[in-house]
């Protein structure tokens, strides 16, 4: 079971819904317009610089940019290291200089095998998750704060139980609200059954959970849903970071469950006396109408609107899309397919969700397509008809950066930033830039 979760190659296990959507699309390459510059390259599995960057990277106003690697770091066990927290600044000319905020697993209790990136809060906190190790081997929550002196200081917020309540696994990554509330799933865990492993393992169907400060220090964990194999509910969410509107509502998606088994993105409402309401949204459906295999969290637009990824399927393509629910007046809500990837030059399996500009441009990264089959980048635009515009800005070609599978950020002046993850098993891995 651990070595399915740390896998980072496409999750074999994915979802969709039926949809009969009609649809006007223009597909486009930018022609030698973009430049791709790689701003740091990580070592290898036992590597003190890190290995294996896993899920993106935050940047602050300074342009100094924060992430985490799965592998690598000072402590290890036979060779492959328990992983890093880093930070990357400029030091000019192009040049950037790693710091290493934390190794991980060098104090008995602490996480292991960070998967998923860092999200920051507003006094320059880092926070995230490790799949494995805390008080009880099953993941944590973390906190990294800095300190006067200029170091930093790691917090272990939560240690995950797997007491038949709290959840296991913790691979999405937090979400935060505005009141400084932690929010995330757990892939396994919880108090439901879901099934078995291929080694016969049981395994529950995964939680949300929440974690608030206390007055006094430290944090408490609250159970926000429990998942249940019942043939409509979202199980075991994987990769997909939950998003939080300006209600507090929470918003997520899995790969599995649903009514036809291909997943589901679902809402969490808060309601009075701590309570919260689930609202199924949608169910994805393998019936070349739809997509399945989400592995990436939403973005919303300025009217509510969702939007996510499918990493398989489309509109009589298998290769993934690109698509957006809408509330309706009576509640309910619809989905409309704004990309159906049609694999080759176009992309192939965006693994990660997207990203808005301040334009309304949609910017992503697809796992494999391209000319060398290595991944891309891509930006869509709406073309005033009720379409979007695809443009590949940039397609991977060098075997050691390859099959970016984390989000990208923006910065103010249009520049495209991410993670390749490297070779799974021997590490490596960049950050880069795609300027326009």
């Amino acid at each position: 079971m651990r070595s399915e979760k740390l896998s980072l190659g496409r999750n074999a296990v994915l979802a969709v819904v039926a949809v009969t959507l009609a649809l006007t699309l223009m597909t486009a390459t930018r022609a030698a317009a973009q430049t791709e510059t790689v701003l740091f390259t990580f070592g290898y599995e036992s590597d003190s610089i890190g290995a294996m960057p896993a899920g993106g990277v935050v940047r602050d106003a300074a342009g100094n940019f924060f992430g985490t690697t799965l592998y690598g770091g000072a402590y290890s066990n036979g060779g492959w290291g328990y992983g890093t927290a880093y930070e990357l600044s400029p030091a000019g000319g192009g040049v950037y200089t790693e710091t290493i905020l934390h190794d991980f697993g060098g104090s008995n209790g602490d996480g292991l095998y960070p998967q998923y990136g860092l999200i920051a809060d507003g006094l320059g906190n880092l926070y995230g998750t490790t799949g494995a190790g805390g008080a009880y081997g099953f993941g944590t929550v973390f906190e990294l704060s800095p300190t006067e002196g200029g170091g930093w200081t790691e917090t272990i917020v939560h240690s995950f139980n797997n007491n038949g309540i709290d959840g296991m696994d913790p691979i999405a990554g937090v979400a935060l609200d505005k009141a400084g509330n932690l929010y995330g799933t757990t892939y396994y865990g919880g108090p439901n059954y879901c099934g078995t492993t291929y080694e016969g393992d049981p395994y529950n169907c995964g939680v949300v959970y929440e974690l608030s400060p206390r007055a006094g220090g430290g944090w408490s964990e609250k159970l926000v849903h429990a998942f249940t194999n019942n043939g409509k509910d979202a199980v075991n969410p994987y990769t997909a970071r939950l998003a939080v509107d300006s209600k507090g509502n929470l918003y997520g998606a899995s790969a599995t469950g649903g009514v036809y088994g291909y997943g589901v993105a679902y809402e969490l409402m808060p309601g009075t006396g701590g309570n919260w309401t689930e609202k199924l949204l949608h169910s994805f459906n393998n019936n070349h109408k739809d997509g399945w295999g989400l592995q990436g969290g939403y973005i919303f637009d300025a009217s509510g609107n969702l939007y996510g990824t499918t990493s398989a399927g489309g509109i009589g393509t298998e290769w993934g899309t690109v698509y957006e629910l809408m509330p309706g007046a009576d509640g309910n809500w619809t989905e409309k397919i704004l990309l159906s990837f049609n694999e080759g030059k176009q992309g192939d399996a965006p693994e990660a969700g997207v990203t808005f500009d301040s334009a309304g441009n949609l910017y992503g990264t697809t796992f494999f397509g391209g000319p060398s089959n290595s991944g891309t980048v891509f930006e869509m635009s709406p073309n005033g008809s009720g379409g979007w515009t695809e443009i590949i800005l940039h397609s991977f070609s060098n075997s050691n950066i390859e099959w970016p599978n984390s989000p990208v950020i923006l910065d103010p002046e249009g520049n495209v930033y991410g993670t390749t993850p490297g070779e799974s098993g021997s590490g490596g891995g960049v950050v880069f830039e795609v300027t326009p």
